[in-house]
């Protein structure tokens, strides 16, 4: 065998072996938060995405309100 032969064939078993024996870890709880979002801001922004969601349209009221609020509690982070 030549070199690049013996060469393909190592990395193909160390490839098998990896994917055989080496764990994975997936996240299930989807995507984090920022590590500078408190709790605070994190619940005001969830509230934003529901509120548009429930109306639709963000010139309605409820929906600025929610978007002001939002974005208070995110640049009061400092």
């Amino acid at each position: 065998m030549s070199t690049e032969e013996v060469w393909q064939a190592f990395t193909h078993k160390l490839l098998d072996c990896e994917k055989t024996f080496v764990p994975t870890k997936s996240n299930h709880k989807g995507r984090p938060k920022p590590i500078w979002m408190t709790h605070k801001a994190l619940k005001s922004l969830r509230h934003k995405y529901k509120t548009f969601d429930k109306y639709k349209r963000a010139d309605h009221p409820a929906c600025v309100r929610a978007a002001k609020a939002a974005k208070r509690a995110a640049q009061n982070q400092a």
